[in-house]
């Protein structure tokens, strides 16, 4: 993972798109980046059953484990914001590996790196929508959906709200226009594919 994440290319600019379509073919290598993230960020092992509380508890509590999973899931996110991509049926995993990377911490506890983990996931969430088209809403599902839009609700905080605790507020306002102007593509994008 490691040498994947440093040979990756930057894709932040136009002149780079074209190299971006040329390493990444096709959706099967993100689909393989949400795999790793699922059998290592969500299960105790990767071919254990899902389970998000004994994962959040073990970051809660830093095990050795789950500081290397916090490393893999930084950089998996790291990799999957850089790439164009459109994986709908991934939404779900990369919404429970935020909860999970976060140790299940609400914007009101959120952490710097918590904010920057949000932010990612926005971006992703928000790349993967541009591509969809109405059947891959359908495909979503009612549970998908209903991940998508309980995390949009929850991270669409109003400037300068009094809730958020100062070193959590400090944080979040470092990411907070680029999140904010993300959930609201990500509103925009959702209205589209109902239409």
């Amino acid at each position: 993972m490691t040498t994947l994440h440093w040979r990756t290319p930057h894709f932040a600019t136009e002149d780079n798109f074209e190299l971006a379509r040329t390493f990444f073919v096709s959706d099967t290598h993100a689909n393989t980046l949400y795999s790793t993230l699922s059998r290592h960020t969500l299960r105790r092992t990767p071919y254990a059953a899902q389970d998000l509380n004994c994962q959040i508890q073990a970051h809660v509590a830093a095990t050795p484990r789950a500081t290397k999973v916090l490393d893999l899931g930084t950089r998996i996110l790291s990799i999957l914001a850089r790439i164009t991509h459109c994986c709908p049926s991934a939404l779900p995993t990369l919404l429970d590996s935020l909860r999970v990377l976060t140790a299940g911490r609400t914007p009101y506890k959120k952490e710097k790196q918590d904010w920057r983990f949000t932010n990612q996931t926005a971006h992703i969430l928000s790349m993967n929508i541009r591509e969809m088209d109405s059947e891959n809403l359908i495909k979503l599902g009612e549970k998908g959906l209903d991940s998508l839009l309980k995390f949009v609700q929850t991270h669409l905080i109003s400037r300068g709200s009094r809730w958020l605790r100062k070193k959590a507020y400090a944080a979040w306002s470092t990411v907070q226009e680029s999140l904010t102007t993300t959930l609201y593509d990500i509103i925009t994008e959702l209205l589209r594919l109902q239409n």
